[in-house]
């Protein structure tokens, strides 16, 4: 296609919508996620334009391609949009009577930035001061990776040293 095109992403959309149109009517509307704007204007050839609908887009992942070079990406004229790479922690639970609440995160993901009801917060830090210290050590001597690392294998205390 060779079309000027202009895509609208809220945080209402729908990736099933054509994203043609600023608000739902019917069954069209905005879409929902930055990659399905960017996957529909690259199929365009003309003038592109994304634009972005005013509230909280988590999970927002923008990754540009040479292919997008001449792509506009801009707020609906008068609203805010808030862009977050991260995505909501959700079922957060109370623990004991205390103010501590806690809630799961899969395994292997972080998260840096802790917002509660749009305002940034402190994370938990434990121990308050300093590092925690444990019971066991590894007294063996580094040898090099050349030479196959530990001395010794840190998982048996009778391994045979390396060599």
């Amino acid at each position: 296609m060779s079309d000027d095109v202009t895509y609208y992403i809220a945080p209402g959309g729908n990736d099933g919508w054509s994203g043609l149109r600023p608000d739902p009517r019917e069954a069209d509307g905005p879409l929902a996620s930055f990659e399905k704007a960017l996957e529909k204007s690259r199929a365009h050839t003309g003038a592109r334009r994304i634009v972005v609908r005013g509230g909280r887009y988590c999970d927002a992942c923008i990754a540009l391609l040479g292919e997008d070079a001449g792509l506009t990406i801009e707020a609906m004229a008068g609203e805010t949009p808030e862009l977050y790479g991260g995505r909501p922690i959700t079922l957060w639970r109370r623990e004991g009577d205390g103010p501590v609440w806690s809630a799961n995160i899969p395994a292997g993901r972080s998260f840096r930035l802790l917002m509660v009801n749009g305002r940034t917060r402190e994370r938990a830090r434990l121990p308050e001061h300093g590092a925690f210290e444990h019971d066991s050590a590894f007294d063996v001597e580094w040898m090099s990776t050349t030479l196959g690392g530990w001395a010794r294998n840190p998982l048996s205390k009778n391994s045979p040293p390396y060599g």
